[in-house]
């Protein structure tokens, strides 16, 4: 069943499969992390630090609604990737097809919740009333092209659960080259501010959608998307929620309490807010690969899976997992070492600067953190077993997280900024032990045997 673009990932040496499927993953998103940064570059350098912050205080809640959506392109992917391991063309087509429908109804109702709602959100978050008139301009303006991103991370979804990870990269690539060339054109040459920023984000978004659909209408027939068949499909779009549901809300929720965070650091005023935003801009290079790690396994567990080849689900999942902890063991002495000269790259302000380098010091020695969770939740994501890696998320990052920050704000005083610190600290180790603990000691892998007879 595979080809070229394809990777069959139910025979073959393990890490080399691993390796090569995940490598155009991190690429891709070192490309799009990259355009961010230059996002907050060229708005930090050449607009304002308030626009900087009204670009910064908004992006937990584009997080919150995309990493939702995101859930649900998980519970397809795993249904596609499973179909593929296991053979099943009839069922592959039927699961693509509702999968673009999904997207179009959900996409619809989160755009018309997204820009009717993005003031009131931004007023209940504590945003500054000098930063307000900005986010919301910008908030607006991403949710009116909020379906092509949302369309563009379902198709680029689907084509790595059919073991492609290439073709998302290239799209990626050319995306974020229009996005790179619109910002500058739009700030500098057009004087659009913060405005800028949200329309090369949309733009670029809907060309990278554009590639992949295309990309999908040319697969050989088995996985051609043919436009005309896009349905909602009851059965099958509650089997995509049911698997995907779970992540979604885990995602969502994880975000909502970056934004009950985010509300405190905008009392701190805008030096700590641009300065916070630039550390989550940098945080994402040293965390984003071991996502992707785990990326990788959801697609090769569920490729596995499909096919019942259950031997290699713990082996593929172990040597991911080495990867990810040997990635975080050279990245984050880097950072700590070269904090002030990445931090400099985004802000010439001594007070923003403080605060990014002073996060990203305290942090940096616990990003390892991250290789547990992606790699040992992505393989049971893989396998359809979604609910224990979203109990575990929502416990720690967001129920124990909020009781976390509350309870150190009021040990170490409401104005001190390592009890935000201290409070990701703590709930990313708690996630980690939690989810390492279900992985190993859990019958997880004999619920998906039974539930996958011959």
């Amino acid at each position: 069943m595979a080809d070229n673009r394809h990777m069959d990932m139910t025979q073959g040496v393990i890490w080399k499969q691993l390796l090569s499927f995940a490598f155009p993953m991190i690429l891709g998103n070192f490309f799009q992390l990259m355009y961010n940064a230059i996002d907050a570059a060229v708005v930090g350098k050449h607009v304002s630090d308030i626009a900087l912050a009204a670009v910064g205080v908004s992006n937990p809640l584009c997080n919150t609604i995309v990493s939702f959506f995101m859930g649900i392109g998980t519970g397809a992917g795993v249904l596609i990737s499973q179909f593929f391991g296991r053979k099943d063309h009839e069922g592959l087509q039927r699961a693509l097809h509702c999968a673009i429908g999904v997207t179009l109804v959900l996409g619809g109702l989160l755009t018309i919740l997204g820009i009717s709602a993005s003031p009131f959100i931004l007023k209940a978050m504590n945003t500054p009333a000098e930063v307000l008139p900005e986010a919301v301009r910008y908030l607006q303006i991403y949710f009116g092209g909020l379906i092509a991103s949302l369309m563009y991370n379902m198709t680029s979804g689907i084509l790595r659960a059919m073991g492609d990870s290439k073709r998302p990269l290239y799209y990626l690539v050319i995306s974020a080259v229009l996005h790179i060339a619109l910002n500058y054109l739009f700030v500098l040459g057009f004087h659009w501010g913060v405005a800028a920023v949200a329309w090369s984000t949309v733009l670029s978004q809907l060309l990278a959608a554009v590639l992949c659909i295309g990309a999908l209408m040319r697969e050989r027939e088995e996985f051609r998307f043919h436009p005309r068949k896009t349905n909602f499909n009851p059965t099958v779009a509650w089997q995509i929620i049911r698997i995907g549901l779970p992540t979604g809300v885990q995602g969502a929720i994880v975000s909502f309490s970056n934004i009950v965070i985010q509300s405190v650091i905008n009392g701190f005023g805008t030096d700590m807010m641009a300065g916070t935003i630039t550390y989550f801009r940098l945080d994402s290079f040293a965390i984003m690969p071991m996502g992707n790690l785990g990326l990788a396994v959801t697609t090769f567990v569920g490729q596995n899976v499909g096919a019942r080849q259950f031997d290699r689900v713990r082996k593929g999942a172990s040597i991911a997992f080495r990867m990810a902890v040997g990635y975080a063991a050279v990245s984050s002495p880097l950072i700590y070492v070269f904090a002030p000269q990445i931090v400099s790259l985004f802000t010439d302000s001594e007070g923003v600067a403080y605060y990014g380098v002073s996060m990203l010091r305290f942090l940096a020695p616990f990003f390892v953190a991250h290789a547990f969770i992606g790699v040992f939740a992505g393989a049971e994501r893989g396998a359809g077993q979604t609910v224990f890696p979203m109990i575990s998320s929502v416990t720690s990052m967001f129920a124990l997280r909020l009781l976390i920050l509350f309870g150190l704000r009021a040990i170490l005083g409401q104005d001190n900024i390592r009890a935000i610190h201290m409070t990701y600290m703590a709930t990313w180790s708690l996630n980690a032990i939690i989810q390492t603990i279900h992985y190993k000691k859990s019958n997880w892998l004999n619920r998906v045997i039974e539930m996958h007879p011959k």
